[in-house]
Parts: C-alpha cells; sequence; structure tokens
C-alpha cells in the first residue's frame, strides 16, 4: 500500500502539472482567454490529472520507439515539470486554493479517503491470468529496450500492443526498486471514484427542506441527469473489479477511461450550450482509448461533433490543430503495431500493407484473428470461429452472469429506442441535446462492434452497462420537465430515487463488503509493499536461441515478470535479425 500511495503522489503532481499546462494552452488556442479559462467546466484538478495521464501515455509509446522507458523518461518528465511549475507559479496556488474551496472540506475528506482505500486495493488482489501470461513480459520489454521489431514472432501476444503497457513502464519504478510496480490501473479506479461522488447529492437534495422548492420550475436541471445513470453503472463496476485491479490489464484501462470520459461528456451535453472547445477538448482523450484496446476504437468519431461545431462558425483554424493532435497521439500506436508484428493493427491479417522480414506469418496471424474471436464468443479452438450465429449465440448467452445477461438484453433493446429517438429529432429539427446523442450514437456503434467480432464480456463490459444508462438518462428527460413544474412531484421522484439507489448500495455494498472480509489476509500482507507477479520458478526451463538463454514453462504457459526473456513454448522456428535482443526476430 505505501508504495502505491508514494508513486501516486509523484504520478499525480506530474500528470497534473503537465495536463494543467496542456489544457491552458489549448483552451487559448480554441479561443478562451484569461478569466475565460478558468470558467472552464474542464479547467478542474481532477480533469488536469485525467489529461495529463492522456499526454503522458502518448509521450511514454513515443519514447518507447528511442529507447527504454525508465529513468530517463522520467528525468526529462520531472524537468518538464519543474518548468511548467516555474511558468505557472503565480496562477497555481490561487487556483488550486479555489478549488479546494469549490470541493469543500467534507468531500476532500472523503478523497483522502478514497484515495488510501484504493491504493489499499492496488496494492494486492487477483493477478489476471494474462498479466503473468504476456502483460508483465510485454512492460519488462518496454522498460529494458523500448521496442523491438518482429517481437510477436518470439510470442503472438507481445504483438497485442496496447498503450496500457507503456504508460505502465513508465511509472513502474524499476529502475530504482528492482521491481516492477503495476499502480495505474488502480490510479485511474480512484479518478473515477471521486467523479462518481455526486451521485450522492441526492441524499443531500431530499435531506433539505427547501431543495425542491428552490430547484423546481421550468428550465431547471433535470432530476436525474444521463451522467446520473452513467455514475451509478461506474459504481457498480467498481464494486465489481475492486479486487482485480492490481493487474496491469489492458480491460480495465479501457473501461475506466471511457466511463470518465463519458461523465464529463454528459456534465457537458446537460448544459443549455455545451461550449465546443470543452467538447473539443474531451474528443482528444479518444485516441488514448483507440490505442488502449481496439474495442474502443469508435469513441474517436466523438470528434466529428465539437469539429463540426466549429466549421458552421467558419472557425477552421480551431479544427486543424485538434485534428493534427489527434493524428499525432494515434501515431506511436500505429507505428508500433507495425514494427512489433509488421500490420498496420494485429491481428487483422486483411490490413496487409508492409513486406519487412520481420513479420509476422499470415497464417499465425490469421489464427490470432481466429482465436480471439473464437474465444470471445466462448469456442474454446479457433477452429470453431466459423461457427454459425445460432450455434454460438444460445451458448455465448446462457455463460453470461444474471447482471450482464440483463444488461446485454437492455443493450440490444436500447438500439431501437435510440434509432427512434434519433429520428424524431431529425423530423422536429432539433438542435439542443445533440451532444448526448452523439455519446449514445457511439456507443450503440461500439457496442455493435464489440459484439459482432469478440464479445468476450470483460473486452466490452463498458458498453453493456453504458448503452442502458445513458438510454435512461435520455428517457428520464422529458419525465424530469415535467415533474420540475411540481415541487411535490419532484420531491416524491427524488425520494423514490433515493430509495433506489439506497437499496442498490445495500445489495452492492453487501457484496463489496463480503468480498472485502475475504481480500483482508492478502491487504494486510502487502501494507509496506505492493503484490508482485507470479512465481512460477518451479515450472521453468529454458532454451539458447544464437547464443541468448530464453526461458519458456514445461507446464503451462505463463512465465510472469522475473524470467526474461520468455517465450510461451520451446520455439525452434525463430532466429535474431542481429547479433543481440535489439535487432528483433523473425520468422525461419
Amino acid at each position: 500500500m505505501l508504495e502505491a500511495v508514494i508513486s501516486w503522489i509523484y504520478i499525480l503532481i506530474v500528470s497534473f502539472s503537465v495536463g494543467y499546462a496542456a489544457l491552458y494552452a489549448l483552451l487559448g488556442y480554441l479561443g478562451k482567454h484569461n478569466g475565460d479559462k478558468e470558467g472552464s467546466f474542464l479547467l478542474r484538478p481532477l480533469f488536469c490529472v485525467l489529461a495529463g495521464l492522456c499526454l503522458l501515455t502518448v509521450y511514454a509509446q513515443y519514447f518507447s520507439l528511442f529507447s527504454g522507458v525508465g529513468l530517463a523518461a522520467n528525468l526529462l518528465l520531472l524537468i518538464t515539470c519543474v518548468i511548467i511549475l516555474f511558468v505557472f507559479r503565480r496562477e497555481l496556488p490561487s487556483f488550486l486554493k479555489a478549488s479546494a474551496v469549490r470541493t469543500g472540506s467534507l468531500n476532500l475528506a472523503v478523497i483522502a479517503f478514497l484515495f488510501l482505500a484504493f491504493a489499499l486495493f492496488t496494492s494486492s488482489g487477483y493477478m489476471h491470468y494474462d498479466s503473468d501470461l504476456y502483460h508483465a513480459q510485454s512492460i519488462r520489454w518496454i522498460e529494458e529496450y523500448g521496442i523491438v521489431p518482429g517481437l510477436g514472432n518470439l510470442h503472438s501476444r507481445l504483438a497485442y500492443n496496447s498503450a496500457a503497457f507503456p504508460l505502465t513502464a513508465l511509472f513502474s519504478f524499476s529502475f530504482l526498486t528492482g521491481r516492477s510496480l503495476h499502480v495505474m490501473a488502480g490510479l485511474f479506479a480512484f479518478l473515477l471514484s471521486v467523479k462518481i461522488l455526486p451521485l450522492f447529492s441526492v441524499f443531500r437534495t431530499v435531506l433539505k427542506k427547501t431543495g425542491s422548492r428552490e430547484n423546481a420550475g421550468p428550465g431547471k436541471s433535470p432530476l436525474f441527469p444521463a451522467s446520473q445513470f452513467v455514475r451509478l453503472a461506474a459504481l457498480y463496476y467498481l464494486c465489481s473489479v475492486f479486487d482485480e485491479i492490481t493487474a496491469p490489464s489492458s480491460d480495465y484501462f479501457l473501461v475506466l477511461l471511457i466511463f470518465l470520459l463519458s461523465i464529463f461528456w454528459c456534465e457537458l451535453s446537460e448544459s443549455s450550450d455545451p461550449p465546443a472547445e470543452d467538447l473539443m477538448i474531451l474528443s482528444l482523450l479518444t485516441p488514448v482509448i483507440f490505442s488502449i484496446k481496439l474495442s474502443g476504437a469508435l469513441f474517436v468519431l466523438l470528434f466529428l461533433y465539437p469539429a463540426v461545431l466549429f466549421l458552421r462558425g467558419k472557425k477552421y483554424r480551431q479544427v486543424l490543430l485538434p485534428a493534427l493532435l489527434m493524428i499525432l497521439s494515434a501515431a506511436p500506436f500505429l507505428i508500433r503495431n507495425v514494427i512489433l508484428s509488421g500490420y498496420l493493427l494485429y491481428p487483422f491479417p486483411g490490413l496487409d500493407l508492409f513486406s519487412f522480414d520481420f513479420k509476422i506469418p499470415a497464417g499465425m496471424a490469421a489464427y490470432d484473428a481466429a482465436e480471439i474471436g473464437a474465444y470471445g464468443r466462448g469456442l474454446k479452438s479457433a477452429l470453431l470461429f466459423d461457427t454459425p450465429f445460432r450455434g454460438w449465440f444460445p451458448l455465448w448467452l446462457s455463460s453470461l452472469g444474471f447482471i450482464d445477461r440483463i444488461s446485454f438484453v437492455l443493450s440490444v433493446l436500447c438500439l431501437p429506442v435510440l434509432l427512434f429517438a434519433f429520428f424524431l429529432r431529425f423530423l422536429r429539427k432539433k438542435e439542443s441535446g445533440c451532444a448526448i446523442m452523439i455519446l449514445c450514437a457511439v456507443t450503440a456503434a461500439s457496442f455493435a462492434f464489440w459484439f459482432l467480432n469478440a464479445p468476450l464480456v470483460r473486452y466490452g463490459c463498458v458498453y453493456l452497462y453504458l448503452l442502458p444508462a445513458l438510454t435512461a438518462g435520455l428517457l428520464s428527460k422529458p419525465l424530469s420537465e415535467r415533474l420540475s413544474s411540481r415541487p411535490a412531484g419532484r420531491r416524491s421522484a427524488l425520494m423514490l430515487g433515493s430509495a433506489f439507489l439506497l437499496l442498490f448500495l445495500l445489495y452492492k455494498g453487501g457484496l463489496f463488503v463480503k468480498d472485502l472480509r475475504a481480500m483482508l489476509p492478502r491487504y494486510r500482507a502487502h501494507i509496506l509493499s505492493q503484490q508482485d507477479y507470479g512465481d512460477y520458478s518451479d515450472v521453468i526451463d529454458t532454451f539458447v536461441l544464437d547464443g541468448i538463454t530464453f526461458y519458456f514453462p514445461a507446464e503451462g504457459d505463463r512465465t510472469g515478470y522475473g524470467y526474461f526473456p520468455s517465450a510461451p513454448l520451446l520455439r525452434e522456428d525463430l532466429e535474431l535479425r542481429g547479433k543481440d535482443l535489439r535487432a528483433g526476430f523473425r520468422a525461419k
């Protein structure tokens, strides 16, 4: 726990500094100057940290193209932060003081508690199977070499490029401790927990004797906006994975980042006239989602909405730089794909643009693609990938848990509802509320993309939870507008909503406490240091390739972090492209 706390303090400082400077510059470029910047909804400490982390994710990917991501990357980052803090030495104290006053002492105390709680959850837990299979090895390759041509030939899963791994390597501090920390998924979970806090404001509103009268009337904010439904879905997810976020799996990064982005987008959409500048800045986070996992690729379409708003106002300059930043943010991910596998996107053998000698053989790439799709459909062999829909769908649906099955059915029902809502909006030529509709459309498209390709729940559970939440928020708005004109009706609705939330907390809280009690012995064992990757010393064997010793497991397929370099099996169909590991690998 102590390691997580210390590392998080450092990460929060550098990410806040980078994020604040970037937001300050972008807001100025997009048309907000001086005092207008402080009025921006996004120029707040939490979003500064989130923006900084996304920017550092891109930075870590670029750095990995030239060198290992470790001490040198952190020294350059520290120098940059010192310069930023010096430049903004007058603005930052007043900014932080105003933010603390706005947050309130009670909320600050709750945030401090959440910080310690999630640091504890991050210190120990259930290590994801794939983390000891290839996540740990991917991170170590990035720490020591940055990137190696044809690395996917050694182990095809090392070509499953994810921006989560360079970011984890940047803050693993292996150059200090000799161990590799994996605290970034937990940090994103903490940030999401802070963003969920306004969900509980409904209790405070009900307890206020005059709250219902003050907020009643036409034009007032909706009773249960879409952001609150998304927060509820995010709370459910956090309570489900709190004991798993010690693992550096890209699945957690994807879900947590999409939830954070969606809440911010919903909050902006709930204003009568969401600022195009803020929407544009939010959309700049989407290339990071795409680079973390391909199942989130369609979220880059959010960029189109603020771009259209600026173009309609003939503000072409405000679109040019963001479009360039989108390309620059996605570029290192695509470059890393090519170097690791020889393909622009792996495993998509149909997109075959290059003929490097280190390219993974087409047959292996096709097998990997089929295996991912088959496994996502609940089939245990890549040879079953062509099983027709009527063959795999009933088995897949029956394998889902109760909540996931209900969420899937609700998500499918949401699709025609959203289509009808779009049709009505088109007929009425109504422009207000377009931002939330765009988010709904992108989420629906992402849900369909996930389901039709590899519908494994951990790949796309965010769409199962997010799509019904957004639809519920969309449908509740007309009802909220009617109730807002009657104080008694508004208060009754708030009390009903509070009762529902309380029942949800009792249900999920009971399960959470039960799971937490089971985890306490593991947490007590890691108060000072974080749980390390798995130890497979009892099954490790070796083979020699061009004079270099490699490790592989005599049983199973995992080697963890310590045995490096390693592969899941003995490789005799491989050769080095040069005299050392930096030259890379190719198939014979």
